[in-house]
């Protein structure tokens, strides 16, 4: 397990008033800020790390990106590839007007489309980083997008597995019940991308890396989860009250000592012979 003890996402709010220090997040599609994703964005560049160090072994000249958002992958694609175009989408349309303006690189195209419904062309490789645990089954989505890969290109992605934000489940689970969960806990274990993988190639594989942050609060990992996934499916914020949001920091500080948050990350690629 890497940890970075004591890293700082940003920076802490001076004001102590449970009421202030509670999150008032509003959805993210509205207020989608780039600059915010890149601030909070360490755990998914440690997925992209890992994913990129398990396909050193490839030359591709075309490279498939779905949800790319505002290019932090890409970028690392474009580097490491330096022969490859890659065609990157993302659902969000401001992801990608923050893509394009970062990275004007003739290389890259960028694209707004829906990664669950994507279909078309074919690709030497077809790669994404902590997407697919948002899509709704691994078996379907790996075969969906290993039909768009060419014979002797491949499939590589990372996802984010279900004991990311374990410590966050245990401490909400202590103040509000079995009533309210973390969504991660519902990601797609090892044993299903490997079935899914299985299902798709002849020896797809499957990695496992584990990833601890420490955030200096409580109210600074919700942020971190409101600017870089999916806030209203990962937390819900209509249960969050002052009293709550002061419970749940307290219960986790008692049992974690800080509040750090593990990520689950599963790399995986499969090869089309």
């Amino acid at each position: 397990m890497l940890s970075l003890c004591g890293m700082s996402l940003s920076t802490q709010s001076t004001d102590s008033s449970a009421a202030d220090r509670s999150p008032r997040i509003a959805p993210p599609a509205a207020h989608f800020s780039a600059d915010a994703y890149d601030r909070y964005a360490a755990p998914q560049r440690f997925a992209a790390s890992a994913l990129l160090d398990a396909i050193t072994d490839l030359s591709p000249a075309t490279i498939l990106e779905p949800g790319c958002g505002t290019g932090l992958f890409t970028r690392m694609l474009l580097d490491r590839f330096a022969g490859a175009s890659v065609l990157a989408f993302d659902i969000s349309p401001a992801a990608i007007t923050a893509a394009r303006e970062r990275i004007p690189d003739p290389r890259a195209t960028f694209d707004v489309a829906d990664a669950a419904t994507f279909s078309g062309g074919h690709h030497d490789l077809v790669t994404a980083n902590a997407l697919f645990q948002w899509l709704p089954d691994p078996t379907s989505t790996v075969a969906q997008y290993a039909r768009m890969v060419r014979p002797g290109g491949a499939l590589a992605f990372s996802a984010f597995g279900p004991r990311t934000y374990t410590e966050l489940a245990d401490a909400m689970a202590h103040v509000f019940g079995a009533s309210v969960s973390v969504a991660s806990a519902s990601f797609a274990d090892e044993a299903r991308w490997e079935t899914a993988m299985h299902a798709a190639f002849e020896g797809g594989n499957v990695q496992e890396h584990s990833y601890s942050v420490e955030f200096p609060s409580l109210k600074e990992l919700l942020l971190s989860i409101r600017h870089t996934g999916n806030y209203r499916r990962a937390v819900s914020p209509s249960v969050w009250t002052p009293s709550r949001f002061t419970q749940v920091e307290r219960f986790y500080q008692a049992s974690c000592g800080s509040i750090t948050a593990t990520y689950q990350v599963f790399v995986c690629v499969g090869y089309v012979r």
